[in-house]
């Protein structure tokens, strides 16, 4: 998102307070934000709370003084990479739906080329009116983005559906527009990601230094280029990126169970797990007492999950990461060859695991070779993406 505006209108809800989280996190993620309220949204939220947090004054009347000869709404609308109204009530949906123009939200909003996103919020009783129901279809034929609203308990005190989206929903659903791609559309890809953890006894494991920041970023770009994704995680801290179904494991095992479940369905696998190569050959029932000089433990390797699922690949394609702290290269690419993969990923070990920025470099099983600039995680997964369409597309 760096550097696209995003115009974030927000009309009178009481969800108007989670669109200051929205905000907060499109400014994060590098964009421009600029709010557009309505007169009932000033209602339930300051200006000056939206002007904080996006850094930019926040737009409300269509006359507004100033030496620009540009009517207000025509000038946000032309400089706009996105509209995002979140949150949209059911008047707000009425008017642009049906081409009436009385604020400036609703004159932006019919002035716009950009890709408009709509994630409405209201009354379960309101939402489920045959008229909003009419105009959400007419906008969504128009080619706006409908971000579906949640079930649960309403401000009434009733349950029902017209809950504001997840805010981590309403991003996703903005990066995807933003991307312009969808050349995962009906495909189904498996991601795994972060460590694994063998028990050694009841507190302690053996495991190592992945994050799983690689992997959940993988999922995050595949979900937003249209495909259908699963992502299997080891132990990990991130944030699940949204619209991505998320299985949770603990050991080797456990990974190689879950992915085994869902292999059969997926055309896609790109495995970035940090599964751990030994496991203790004797698990202790109770914790090991501090105390004795010395310990000798025997280890046992696990089993290799990428070799089990080259050996019955079929059509799937298989993609691998390969980390190490010497001669990286050339170990990966005996990787890709004793374990039928389609591609690997290579980084330096001593580099990689943690870090924010890394440097990576892709190998493919026709031979070919490219260097990914040092870059961050979410850049680089789009960039292993963009490799994964060209191979299967056949431009090596």
């Amino acid at each position: 998102m760096n550097g696209k505006h995003v115009i974030v209108g927000v009309s009178g809800s009481i969800a108007a307070y989670k669109a200051v989280m929205l905000i907060r996190q499109l400014v994060k993620q590098g964009a421009r934000v600029t709010v557009i309220m309505t007169d009932a949204a000033t209602r339930f939220v300051s200006p000056l709370t939206f002007s904080s947090v996006s850094g930019s004054r926040v737009a409300r009347s269509m006359f507004e003084e100033g030496g620009n000869r540009t009517p207000r709404h025509i000038s946000l609308a032309q400089d706009a990479d996105v509209l995002v109204i979140a949150p949209a009530t059911a008047n707000i949906i009425g008017k642009i739906s049906n081409g009436i123009a009385d604020d400036l939200l609703s004159t932006t909003a019919l002035s716009v080329t950009c890709p408009v996103v709509v994630a409405p919020a209201m009354n379960s009783r309101m939402y489920g009116n045959a008229a909003v129901k009419d105009n959400l279809r007419l906008l969504e034929q128009r080619g706006a983005v409908l971000v579906e609203p949640e079930t649960g308990e309403l401000l009434s005190g009733e349950e029902g559906t017209g809950r504001l989206a997840d805010v981590g929903k309403i991003v996703e659903t903005v990066r995807q527009v933003l991307s312009g791609k969808n050349d995962f559309a009906g495909d189904r890809v498996v991601v795994t990601a972060g460590p694994t953890r063998e028990e050694i006894d009841p507190v302690r494991f053996i495991s190592n230094r992945s994050t799983g920041k690689m992997g959940f970023e993988i999922a995050r770009a595949a979900r937003e280029r249209g495909a259908k994704v699963v992502l299997i995680s080891g132990p990990s801290c991130l944030e699940p990126p949204a619209g991505v179904e998320v299985v949770r494991v603990e050991s080797g095992a456990e990974m190689r169970e879950a992915i085994l479940s869902r292999y059969d369905e997926a055309n896609i696998i790109v495995m970035t797990a940090a599964v751990a190569d030994f496991k203790a050959g004797e698990k202790y029932d109770e914790k090991i007492q501090k105390g004795k000089a010395s310990l000798l433990m025997e280890l046992e390797a696990t089993p290799d999950i990428l070799k089990e699922l080259g050996k019955n690949k079929g059509n799937k394609f298989l993609a691998g990461f390969s980390l190490d702290t010497t001669g990286a290269l050339e170990k990966a690419a005996g990787k890709m060859a004793a374990k039928n993969l389609d591609m690997v990923i290579v980084s330096d070990g001593t580099s990689s695991l943690g870090n924010v920025r890394t440097k990576m470099v892709i190998l493919d099983a026709v031979g070919g070779s490219k260097e990914l600039p040092e870059s961050s995680k979410d850049v680089l997964a789009h960039l292993i993406l963009d490799r994964i369409t060209r191979l299967r597309r056949g431009n090596h």
